[in-house]
């Protein structure tokens, strides 16, 4: 079991694409009904971030986005292809209480490209020099879909600069291939028009159909921060090796979520409907017996998958306080930024840091 290949729970998989869980025995862990879905999240004043660079070992610089705020440090670690900027709305919300930074992963955004380094040992010493490029100690880390390999190896092999980690969608192992009905379902999935008058726009109509929810207006940034735009026309900005590197190397080495040595939380999405597994297959104008096989495929294959993943981590880590969350996107952060916080917070609030 692991965490499945849904093309379009992935930002730049998403969009590139498009352009061409059983029970583990008694565990300390929460299943929360969803509350509001996509409602309307409260409105919050975007911080404009410092932005900068950290030289690691090798001599690969990384990109980071430092939004501040006042507090213990709390450190983003992003999905695979996406860069810091994914986070401005919802980091703004955290700088209240806390000094926030993200971390563009090498191969992507601005963060250098080098042919190698994507081992969770590199990755993880990457994040570690933006650290002492700020000179943070220690820090919370927090990351999304496949940054969870990174937060096993630092709560693992640097208990002494993590003081905690946060999975936001992102425990268990990767998938190999995706089943065949998501297959089918992505043939389906909203593809990208050359020729915009505002290609960023179009690329975030775009996203929006595949995510099914309303993206938060910094969102824009996030989209200019993975493609570069000439006249109608669209340019992914990651390296594609990269991405495959980091892929291949999860799936052929499987974290051990028992070695997490600090406070953990784990925040899973339980895609249980059409609506957070496959939105975009929810168009009436697609034939009704592919909806329809994309509604089995949610119901036998999705959260069936989910449910294991969640329960073996529980039961691998005990300790890791785990909610598992009905009728939720893979982007948790931003289809439910109000509720993703809340959860972060009271859970930062409740560990002595």
């Amino acid at each position: 079991m692991g965490r499945m290949r849904l093309g379009g729970l992935v930002l730049v998989t998403a969009l590139l694409m498009a352009a061409c869980a059983g029970s583990g025995g008694d565990v300390p862990s929460t299943e929360v009904s969803a509350s509001g879905g996509s409602a309307a999240a409260s409105e919050v004043e975007v911080v404009e971030p410092d932005t900068g660079y950290a030289e690691t070992a090798d001599g690969t610089r990384i990109s980071f986005r430092d939004w501040g705020g006042d507090g213990p440090p709390v450190v983003l670690l992003t999905g695979l292809g996406d860069t810091a900027a994914v986070y401005d709305d919802f980091a703004s919300r955290l700088v209240d209480e806390y000094r926030v930074v993200g971390v563009s992963r090498r191969g992507f955004g601005e963060s250098d490209q080098p042919v190698d380094g994507y081992d969770y040992a590199t990755r993880t010493a990457d994040d570690l020099a933006v650290l002492d490029h700020l000179d943070i100690d220690r820090a919370v880390f927090l990351g999304h879909s496949i940054a969870g390999d990174e937060l096993v190896t630092l709560a693992a092999e640097h208990p002494s600069r993590t003081a905690g980690v946060v999975f936001l969608d992102a425990a268990g192992p990767t998938s190999e291939a995706a089943p065949d009905c998501v297959r089918r379902a992505e043939l389906w999935m909203p593809g990208w028009e050359a020729g915009s008058d505002d290609p960023v726009q179009a690329s975030i109509d775009q996203a929006e159909e595949i995510f099914g929810f309303a993206v938060p207006d910094s969102f824009r940034t996030a989209v200019e921060a993975s493609f570069t735009f000439d006249g109608g026309n669209r340019t992914y900005t990651g390296s594609t090796g990269a991405r495959q590197s980091i892929d291949e190397y999860s799936v052929a080495n499987p974290q051990d979520y028992g070695t997490i040595a600090v406070p953990a939380l784990s925040l899973a999405a339980l895609s249980d409907t059409l609506q957070t597994a496959f939105p975009w297959m929810e168009d009436d104008r697609i034939p009704e017996p592919d909806r329809d096989d994309a509604q089995a495929c949610t119901t036998d294959v999705v959260v069936p998958e989910q449910r294991a993943t969640f329960d073996a981590i529980a039961v691998a880590n005990p300790d890791i306080d785990a909610q598992l969350w009905e009728e939720t996107h893979h982007y948790l952060f931003l289809q439910q930024p109000d509720r993703t916080v809340d959860a972060v917070k009271d859970w930062l609030q409740s560990k002595s840091w």
